[in-house]
């Protein structure tokens, strides 16, 4: 336990020494009430610091600690375990996360003072820093990808939550296989390519995940094709994505579709996409945002009825950070009296609209 001492040095409101005779640590002297309000004023990083000293400690802070009903676990880049509070809900909100536990590459000619044991590991540990001087704790691993699954696992146990969301951004195969046998369920899931992920690899992890969140900015080669990609989902969200097609975007059963960079759609497939939403398909979807070539409204409004409106400026709430204004006075009506606006975005991306918008403003409540 003296491997530790110095890294609770590091907390200028929490010292616990590690020579004491029993208790060992004079805050386990004070009432359960008493140490179990400390311990809850601690951030996360320091509760899962003071987890590692022993298992006699872990079990205290996995029982006691309180549990706030909001608290995620998500790991996301820079291969990080990080913690955020308040619920994930469709609002405008910035998410500030915090980092509890990272993980580096153990070089050969590397020397360190301090190890704890994770689970049956026994790993190197530094008190580092990030970008805003907040502290947290990096383990070094041969294999990186091995102990990002392995603190990921020792903090969803301490705090007794599943994983919210995963940002997959090497070995994606085998870091989703994992996720998938440790968890039913992820709400949020992202690929990236940091290390380029296979065709197979991609089309695996796609056509097997349920996340309500699925964003991708994965690099594949130019002649992957995904002919099936019924997926249900909050969000899709894609990037450097060559290989979509109209046909798999009317299969989508989504809120939110995105289609933001590596494909333009033509005129005549938005056209396409306009009547399947007016005949009744894509019933689900409330926004949309995709890069158009040439984008000629005439083409594709083509054989659509249009209604007119009066000039009026609606704002319309949306999704997860998605806010315009509407400034057409053109608009759509699908066959059940749905409305929908379209226009091109201050992101020069066409976009449809379906009201009512998330705060439940209709179209014509801005008459």
């Amino acid at each position: 336990m003296e491997q530790l001492h110095s890294l609770f040095n590091q907390f200028p409101r929490f010292l616990f020494p590690f020579r004491q005779s029993h208790p060992q640590f004079p805050l386990f002297r004070l009432p359960l009430v008493a140490y179990k309000n400390v311990i809850d004023l601690m951030t996360s990083y320091e509760q899962v610091s003071l987890s590692l000293c022993s298992r006699k400690t872990k079990s205290i802070v996995k029982k006691i600690r309180h549990r706030p009903t909001s608290l995620q676990l998500w790991i996301l880049k820079d291969n990080q375990v990080k913690v955020t509070t308040g619920h994930f809900e469709t609002t405008n909100s910035v998410r500030e996360f915090s980092v509890v536990m990272g993980v580096g590459e153990r070089k050969l000619n590397s020397c360190f003072i301090q190890t704890v044991f994770i689970g049956e590991h026994r790993i190197p540990v530094r008190v580092k820093s990030n970008e805003n001087g907040i502290e947290y704790l990096r383990t070094y691993w041969e294999d990186e990808n091995l102990g990002l699954r392995v603190i990921a696992d020792y903090v969803c146990d301490l705090f007794r939550v599943d994983l919210f969301g995963l940002y997959l951004m090497n070995d994606h195969r085998r870091m989703f296989d994992w996720l998938c046998n440790r968890q039913s369920y992820v709400y949020d899931l992202r690929i990236g390519d940091k290390n380029r992920i296979s065709d197979e690899d991609f089309k695996y992890v796609v056509q097997n995940s349920n996340s309500e969140f699925l964003v991708s900015d994965a690099i594949l080669s130019e002649t992957f094709r995904l002919n099936n990609f019924n997926k249900k989902a909050e969000i899709i969200a894609l990037v450097n994505s060559h290989w979509i097609t109209i046909d798999n975007l009317m299969t989508v059963d989504a809120l939110r579709l995105d289609v933001l960079t590596g494909k333009k759609f033509t005129n005549k497939e938005v056209n396409t996409f306009l009547n399947h939403w007016i005949h009744g398909g894509s019933s689900r979807l409330k926004q949309m945002q995709i890069a158009v070539t040439d984008y000629n409204e005439q083409e594709f409004l083509e054989g659509i009825n249009v209604q007119e409106s009066t000039p009026k400026r609606r704002n319309y709430k949306g999704f997860y950070e998605f806010d315009f204004h509407v400034t057409n006075t053109v608009h759509l009506v699908r066959e059940d009296g749905t409305i929908a606006s379209f226009g091109i975005s201050a992101m020069n991306l066409f976009f449809l609209a379906v009201w009512p918008d998330y705060t439940g403003r209709t179209f014509e409540s801005f008459d």
